[in-house]
């Protein structure tokens, strides 16, 4: 019986047999190297390689910026087409890293270079970006750190309330930001302080990004409303550039855009998390992910149509005893179980508890009458989110919703009817 040609495998994932015709393929694929001589080609490919990919570093994310280079423009993506008519066995990078390529796993020049050309045959070119508002379901103040940072104890959950980030590869070599406010309600800034941009250029340093990126910030999350927008914004950036730019994370690199999060804002790492409901403590950015099969309630959720200044709501709140604390740790232990399991708002909406409401401010007045109106329309549960000002609360149906919102409209406030997340 005639023995089976070996297959192999070239980079663009493509198949070839040995023994095809000799020379350079028609389509520009690959040619045919003898097995006696693959040795040298595959030695001669490294040094090649080697001398493409130096300065690029060791990890290919680091090089991913050239293989977004425009079309038509010259470049090292072009250059190194050559490397497309070389066949590599199957299993060679594993051959490639016993022959000298990093040892812990990283990718060396040779491999890099094969990235390259994946990312240059398959990149993308726009990427959507939804990034979702949070409420606090439980929110308490344990203690402050040297910093100036209060630690805290409390239970987001993610909302569907978006804004939304339109990015595209462009000339030049830095992020640019433009904003379309939906809201109308205030001035938005697209200089450097904005979030966005801060979260674009802190990434760009730390994968040594060198392409130019577009990106549209469609504002709908009302500002200094207690929602996270300016979070989720800063978190969305970094997620809509790992997609737009290709970079596969290992853990490792997950670690260090959570290190970025934290720099960002303390409640950027929960908006990196792929969990709808988590328990933080610290400043917010230890994470414990809490599964809620069943799901919760519509929400009723209202903008006064002001914004509440964060740093001096945590400083103005009363002083508490440690014993007083405890008990609101224990009662947040009760809300997630219940939560856990399923139960109804009638038996979990009494839990709820946000400590930042009790701050000696005015703007808290004016919260706490959002608050009495929507008890008074027969809202469940309601809460001032984070440190204010929107109020939420849960109802029954979506009918029901509607109808407190119709009520709700002589107010000069924006209202909405939403969900959380699951």
């Amino acid at each position: 019986m005639a023995r089976e040609p070996r297959r192999e495998r070239i980079f663009d994932g493509s198949v070839s047999r040995r023994g095809s015709r000799p020379g350079p393929h028609r389509g520009g694929r690959a040619w045919s190297v003898p097995r006696d001589r693959r040795g040298a080609v595959r030695r001669g490919l490294r040094s090649r390689a080697g001398a493409y990919g130096k300065g690029l570093g060791t990890h290919a994310p680091h090089a991913s910026g050239l293989a977004h280079r425009p079309r038509g423009r010259p470049g090292p993506v072009a250059r190194a087409r050559r490397y497309r008519s070389v066949r590599v066995p199957v299993g060679f990078p594993a051959r490639a890293r016993a022959a000298g390529a990093p040892a812990d796993g990283s990718q060396g020049p040779l491999l890099v270079a094969v990235d390259l050309l994946r990312r240059a045959e398959s990149r993308v070119r726009t990427v959507k970006q939804q990034c979702p508002a949070k409420i606090n379901l439980f929110l308490e103040v344990t203690g402050k750190r040297k910093s100036g940072y209060h630690t805290l104890a409390t239970l987001f959950a993610k909302i569907n309330l978006y804004d939304v980030l339109d990015m595209e590869v462009v000339n030049g070599k830095e992020p640019i930001l433009e904003i379309v406010d939906e809201l109308g309600t205030m001035p938005l800034s697209a200089g450097p302080d904005n979030l966005v941009l801060r979260a674009a250029r802190a990434f760009y340093k730390e994968f040594r990004v060198g392409v130019g990126v577009k990106i549209t910030l469609i504002k709908r999350i009302p500002m200094g409303a207690g929602l996270g927008g300016g979070s989720s914004d800063a978190a969305g950036t970094l997620l809509g550039l790992s997609k737009l730019l290709q970079i596969n994370f290992t853990a490792a690199k997950r670690k260090t855009l959570h290190d970025i999060g934290v720099k960002l804002g303390a409640d950027v790492p929960f908006f990196l998390k792929d969990a709808n409901f988590c328990r933080a403590t610290g400043i917010g950015d230890r994470l414990k992910p809490i599964k809620i099969e069943k799901s919760l309630p519509f929400m009723v959720l209202v903008w006064p149509g002001f914004p509440s200044p964060t740093g001096p709501v945590f400083t103005a709140i009363p002083p508490r005893r440690r014993s007083e604390i405890l008990t609101r740790l224990s009662q947040l232990d009760k809300l997630i179980r219940r939560l856990k399991r399923g139960r109804p708002v009638d038996e979990w909406g009494g839990l709820l508890f946000n400590r930042l409401e009790q701050a000696e401010l005015p703007v808290m007045t004016e919260v706490a009458q959002a608050r009495r109106i929507l008890e008074s329309a027969g809202v469940k549960g309601v809460r001032m989110s984070g440190s204010g000002s929107s109020v939420f609360g849960f109802i029954g149906s979506h009918a029901e919703g509607v109808r407190v919102i119709r009520r709700l409209q002589v107010y000069p406030w924006k209202v909405y009817l939403t969900s959380c997340h699951g």
